[in-house]
């Protein structure tokens, strides 16, 4: 098909020849490396496991962090093995490394121990009947530019987190983000505010007071009527997270509902960040920027992109449905 100028996709060709879609992946895994398909084994068999000076090969690169991903693992062991092996097979021998690199000095949480269970219990009691309109979700993340760097990285629990090949191109400054999700038509549906921080996840108390500041004095966030729904991390737990609360529920009327411990899936604002994330590092590979201190005008870009849909749905996605009157609402401005 190759050579008569045909390039079809995998599955067109698994179509055409009556096999399966990982057969034929194989089979161009094989040819990409320049072996004829005639050259493979007798009984056409392909590697399923790596040899035992492979294996050891392969640990000593997961040690020395010099891989950035698993192809890089995959072209170290061709070339400097002459290994045979494809890509798929290096990729299984990861995981099974991934899975016996542990952590020793950490326990394991129990989200489901008796007191979570009661919290969430009284959560879902403190929510149920909240109309969804009045549910507001708040988070804060972090990001830098190595994170908006398109593909991740191969990460092993239990060793040090490597630095990226060019040194040119680290994780510079860390820039905060606070956000705060709405359905209301007139509110926007993701109101953010980015700030430099000192470290990765760092917060600073009078950027969080401002933000809610503003957010009152701008008649986003509406007294004796809304419900900010927030996690249980240490930031917001502390004294600053109690001064907060005080503010919010004593001066406004604004209650605070905090989510049970380990229950992000609960918050619907942690997949908008992820979306964002994703959007901000197809905007940075599409317009081939390099510039480390672009990093927070393409994630605000990205964070605009944000509609009443996307928050919607990420709201019926955490299992917080949303009442007809609300959606007509949307629908009528077209918002849907």
């Amino acid at each position: 098909l190759q050579a008569s100028g045909f390039n079809p996709s995998l599955r067109a060709v698994a179509r055409m020849t009556g096999t399966s879609h990982n057969f034929v992946a194989k089979i161009m895994d094989w040819e990409s490396r320049g072996r004829s398909i005639l050259e493979r084994p007798r009984g056409g068999a392909i590697r399923v496991g790596l040899e035992e000076w492979e294996r050891e090969y392969l640990a000593f690169l997961v040690l020395s962090g010099t891989c950035y991903n698993d192809e890089d693992y995959w072209m170290r062991l061709v070339v400097d093995l002459h290994c045979d092996a494809c890509l798929q097979t290096v990729r299984n021998a990861l995981n099974v490394m991934k899975a016996t690199v542990r952590k020793t000095n950490k326990e394991p949480v129990d989200k489901y121990n008796a007191d979570n269970t009661v919290r969430l219990a009284e959560f879902v009691e403190e929510v149920c009947d909240v109309p969804r309109a009045r549910l507001r979700f708040y988070d804060q993340t972090g990001i830098c530019y190595k994170d908006i760097l398109a593909g991740k990285r191969r990460q092993f629990q239990g060793l040090p987190n490597n630095e990226y090949v060019a040194s040119d191109f680290r994780s510079g400054v860390h820039y905060s983000t606070f956000g705060l999700t709405s359905i209301r038509p007139e509110q926007p549906p993701l109101l953010f505010k980015i700030y430099e921080a000192t470290s990765e996840n760092g917060q600073c108390v009078d950027e969080h007071l401002d933000f809610f500041q503003s957010t009152l004095a701008g008649g986003h966030l509406r007294a004796n009527y809304d419900v900010v729904v927030r996690d249980n991390w240490a930031a917001h737990t502390g004294e600053f997270g109690q001064m907060l609360d005080d503010l919010l529920q004593d001066q406004f009327g604004i209650a605070v509902v905090p989510l049970p411990s380990r229950y992000a899936a609960l918050n619907p604002i942690e997949f908008l960040w992820n979306t964002s994330k994703a959007r901000t590092r197809r905007l940075r590979a599409m317009l081939g920027i390099i510039e480390t201190d672009s990093t927070p005008l393409l994630f605000a870009h990205a964070m605009s992109s944000i509609t009443h849909k996307n928050v919607a749905n990420t709201y019926a996605h955490c299992g917080y449905q949303i009442e007809d009157g609300a959606l007509r609402s949307l629908a009528a401005a077209g918002l849907l």
